[in-house]
């Protein structure tokens, strides 16, 4: 009878921690969300693309990469979204960025005023 009493005690501790530690665990993840929707890292899925990368360079990327890959960014964010700067978020596939990497291949890139002057087949390291 007392191992029983001693058994039904265990389980019920043991119960009441796996409770705690996942309310401790939803309560991290609510904490991280938001942050991340604070510090602009999650975004509503209606955002375009152009407005999305606008915000991204004024949060201060520079913190976080070197000053000439930001430099670069800010070159080539043009030809971006010549092709996906029109498109919400939430609605950007893979098929979309295949299509775009296909027309970075092109010799005349729709919509735009930017020309791949190489053969990124041959500077692709996995060709």
């Amino acid at each position: 009878m007392a191992n029983k009493l001693k058994n039904q005690n265990l389980d019920a501790s043991t119960s009441l921690v796996r409770k705690n530690e996942q309310k401790r665990k939803r309560y991290t993840k609510q904490l991280f969300f938001e942050e991340q929707v604070r510090t602009g890292a999650v975004v509503g899925g209606k955002i375009k693309f152009a407005d999305f990368a606008q915000r991204w360079f004024t949060g201060c990327p520079e913190s976080r990469l070197r000053a000439r890959t930001v430099a670069r960014y800010k070159e080539l964010i043009n030809r971006v979204n010549s092709e996906l700067g029109h498109m919400p978020l939430d609605r950007i596939r893979p098929t979309h960025l295949l299509e775009f990497y296909r027309h970075l291949e092109c010799a005349e890139p729709k919509n735009a005023t930017y020309q791949c002057t190489c053969d990124l087949k041959e500077k692709a390291p996995f060709a």
